[in-house]
């Protein structure tokens, strides 16, 4: 093998290298750049939904009776699940939290202000001022306590049981009456008449 021969082979092993070498970060950089165009865009979602709400706050109060901002929010957390990376995933949690909150909420001034913080709270996880490791905590703290055990689920269910045997009593009873009383009065016209 004459040098030449050598030299050109090295230059097409380094010329092979360089490509594969390209090749990978632009693969990398194509993954990572979809990864925050998805976050960016489960942020945006989160942020309509609250433009949203917020412009039909000032519709009149009869406009609005049909409205649930809450669905709007329901709504988002599968989408949030889908478009977050597995690490993120907390974040479609805590969202579900906020959402059983806005239906907790009284009024619906209250589910607004619990929309305001949610979408905020977002917002301010996309631009690095919240951490990840804050929903975490935050869904952490508000996991369903364990059940204090049998005998108060037992209690629980005795309790509902007589529950409804008391309405079912009420109802017959409610029944029987009604029935006495029409047959009253069927009696009371036959003898009249």
């Amino acid at each position: 093998m004459t040098g030449l021969a050598a030299a050109a082979q090295l230059a097409a092993l380094i010329s092979i290298v360089v490509t594969v070498g390209l090749f990978a970060y632009t693969q990398v950089t194509t993954i990572r750049a979809g990864r925050s165009q998805a976050r960016e865009a489960a942020v945006l979602e989160v942020l309509d939904a609250l433009d949203r709400i917020t412009r039909r706050r000032t519709w009149p109060t009869v406009a609005r009776l049909w409205h649930k901002p809450e669905l709007d929010y329901a709504l988002l957390v599968p989408r949030l699940l889908v478009g977050l990376p597995k690490r993120d995933r907390a974040i479609a949690t805590w969202l579900a939290t906020q959402v059983n909150l806005m239906n907790a909420a009284s009024t619906q001034s209250q589910v607004f202000k619990v929309a305001l913080e949610a979408s905020s709270r977002i917002a301010n996880w996309h631009i690095g001022e919240v951490p990840t490791s804050w929903f975490e905590s935050a869904v952490r703290a508000h996991s369903p306590r364990k059940p204090r055990g049998n005998f108060r689920v037992l209690m629980t269910s005795i309790a509902a049981a007589a529950g409804l045997v008391a309405t079912g009593l009420t109802a017959s009873a409610v029944a029987g009456v009604g029935a006495g009383l029409a047959q009253l009065r069927v009696r009371k016209a036959a003898d009249n008449g």
